[in-house]
Order: C-alpha cells, then structure tokens, then sequence
C-alpha cells in the first residue's frame, strides 16, 4: 500500500490481547477474529481499547462515558497523520464523521453498521447532518443497506453490502474434533436430544420455551445467568426443569453446538441482524439452524420451503446468497426460517427435524459448505480493504476449514 493513503483503524477491542491468545493456543484453539486479520500483513495503524487503556487522558474519559467516546477522540487526535479511517462500529464512526465535519477536516472515513435506526445513530444523520463526511458505510443485510438509503439518507453509492463472518477454522466440527483428540476425549452421547441457543440482543427465550413444551427434549441456552440482563429476553422467573442455562466460553460453546441435535435462534422483530452471529457459528459446525425471520433478519439462512401447514405468512427465499455464493451453493437449503412469535410455527419446524435426523444432518452439511465459500474473516478481510486501501491490495490466502 502507498503511503500516500495512510490508514488507520479503529476497534472496540483489544486486539493484543487476542493476538497473545492466538499465539498461545494457535488457529482452531481461539477464534481468529476480524480486527486481527485486518492489521496482519496489511501496512496499516490501529488504536484499540489498549490504546485508550495506556493513555492518561483516554482512560480518565473511559471511566465517565466509556470506551467508545475515548476511541472517537483518541482516533480524531490521531487522524492529522492520516488519509483513511476505518472504525468497526458506527458508535464510533458516526461521532468521528461529527468531528471531522466540525473541524473541517477532510478524511475518508469508512465504518461498519450493524444498526442505523436507534436515536443514538439517527442524532447523527437527520440533525448534525454527517452523511457528506462518510465515504462508505458498510452494511452486513439488505434490510440495513435499504434502511441507509431510505431512511438514513445515503446515496447508493456510500454503502456496501458485505456479508458477515465467522472464523470456519475454530467454528468447525473437524476442530471440534481436534480438541477432543488433543484431550483424549471421545465425543460425548447426549443422554437425551437437546437444541440450544445463545445470546441476549433482541431474544425471544420466551417464545421458544412455549414451543417446547411437551417435547422430550432439553433445552440448553448459552446466555449465562437468567437473571443477569435478560429483562425482555424471556427468561424472567422460574424456568421450566427442561431448560438449562449458563454461561459457556468459545470452546465450551463450540462443543454445545457439535452435540445439539438443532440450534434454534428466537428473536423479536428488530431491523437488524440480531442473531447472526450464532446463526453462522452454528452453520460452521454443519448444524441445522431454525431462526425467526424478522424484519433485519431475512436473508442469510436459504430455507426453500415453498408452504408450511396452518395459516402462516409463507417466507421468501433468500436473495442475499444469490448476490455472493456460487449459483450451485445459492441454491441449496441451508436452515429454516419461521415467522416472529409463531409458538407453533417453531414447535412444528422442531419436531419434524427431530424426526428427520438425516434431513437436518444433510441441511446441516449444506449451511457449513455456504459458510466457508461466502462468509469467512478471509472473505470479510479482502471485501473490506478492498475498500479500504483500494486496487492494490492483494487477497491473501487463509486456510478456511471446509467441513464435507
């Protein structure tokens, strides 16, 4: 990259202490996160939550307002040396492309949006008027790419539609295995068949909980304590005895998914991708994946199916993986999607998986093969500095894991 277009970028992370992590335990032992493979052999400048932590001043406005406040003016002192930013959430790219305009400081300032409609954002766009400021905004689904253009007040030509990502070498039923062979363990055999979830934002526990009663079936749920911040999730009072919940590191989490017969992933209906995350780790692992299609959440999971019994608003089919997966693989049914607090809806779409075992086994292997061609931190790197720095950047070659 020439130096001429000097960038830096911007994570709410701390990126040295997933580095150490990774060169401890190695590729499939931790996840390869999106804020490592960006600043590895890239010639580029980050700042991170590190970099507020070891500065005097950054630390003193971390402790009143947070780290994302100290990052926007950590990154805007250290911006005069630069061409580009890139910030990985609009928290900070928002308030940046504020501070530019007040300046008068001309940048290119490229962001990450998962969510453009909470005021928080909104402040920015329909009053302080910020849009001319931002060269790109990035944007992980159609629904959020037809909310900046409609309703945020971007052109076209500002947002990029990229898909989201996972790391397929740690979210990967052969690593899974390598981890059981490092500690000598054979794959446990569940006593019963059980499904689980994971996550707090924008969940809907409650509905799910109703769809599996009566059903011989666990449910197990990575959310950590029920009641630590799950007001509105579903999971106030007493749970039923079916229903388990805890908290599970990524490795922890990785083996709940290998040896869950679904994963079912229950939200509200938000206008953003609330869920995605789990929705591809479990796609990585070759599970089936039941998910609601809300508003914001309609076009990652293929689900073919061209009726359903009862009276149900029948889904569309995805156009999302037609735009980036090979035309073989964009037709392929990769998970089922149900609608928003249809109880019944998701208890049917269980108990048939559950009665099809090698129907969910074979949806399974085909959600991890899209996976792996479309939405890996390789993939995301490579559509990202593409923007980033432009025509020379060179992809690079990760070693994604396929699962067949």
């Amino acid at each position: 990259m020439s130096r001429q277009n000097r960038v830096l970028m911007v994570f709410n992370a701390k990126v040295k202490e997933r580095k150490q992590q990774l060169q401890k335990h190695g590729r499939g032992a931790v996840p390869y996160s999106d804020y490592i493979a960006l600043t590895e052999n890239v010639d580029v400048d980050y700042i991170d939550r590190e970099t507020v932590d070891s500065t005097l001043w950054a630390r003193l406005i971390r402790r009143f307002v947070g780290y994302a406040v100290a990052l926007v003016l950590v990154a805007f002192v250290k911006s005069r040396k630069y061409d580009t930013v890139y910030a990985d959430c609009e928290p900070i790219g928002l308030p940046l492309a504020f501070l530019f305009k007040l300046s008068k400081r001309k940048k290119r300032l490229l962001f990450i949006a998962h969510w453009l409609t909470p005021f928080s954002r909104t402040v920015f766009l329909d009053y302080l008027k910020v849009q001319k400021q931002i060269d790109t905004v990035f944007v992980h689904t159609l629904a959020q790419q037809t909310v900046a253009i409609a309703r945020c007040g971007f052109t076209s030509k500002q947002i990029q539609l990229i898909p989201y990502q996972i790391d397929t070498a740690f979210w990967s039923q052969q690593a899974y295995e390598a981890q059981l062979a490092k500690e000598n363990r054979t794959q446990p055999i569940p006593k019963k068949p059980y499904i689980c979830s994971a996550g707090l934002e924008c969940r809907d526990y409650g509905t799910l909980i109703k769809a599996i009663e009566g059903l011989d079936i666990e449910l197990k749920l990575a959310v950590g304590s029920h009641w630590s911040h799950t007001t509105g999730a579903g999971l106030e009072g007493e749970l039923p005895p079916n229903v388990k919940v805890k908290f599970y590191n990524y490795t922890e989490l990785r083996e709940l998914y290998a040896n869950a017969a679904l994963v079912v992933v229950p939200t509200r209906d938000v206008d953003h991708a609330a869920g995605i995350t789990v929705i591809l780790e479990a796609m990585g692992m070759g599970k089936t994946v039941i998910s609601t299609r809300s508003v914001g959440q309609s076009d990652v999971i293929n689900d073919k199916r061209s009726h359903s019994r009862g009276d149900f608003k029948r889904i569309s089919l995805s156009t999302f993986l037609r735009m980036f997966a090979s035309d073989e693989l964009s037709e392929l049914q990769t998970g089922f999607y149900v609608n928003p607090g249809e109880v019944e809806e998701i208890r049917r779409a269980i108990a048939y998986l559950l009665e099809n075992p090698e129907k969910a086994k074979e949806i399974g292997r085909n959600a991890s093969l899209v996976v792996n061609e479309v939405m890996t931190v390789g993939h995301f790197k490579d559509r990202v500095l593409a923007h980033v720095i432009g025509a020379t950047y060179v992809p690079e070659v990760f070693p994604e894991t396929v699962m067949l």
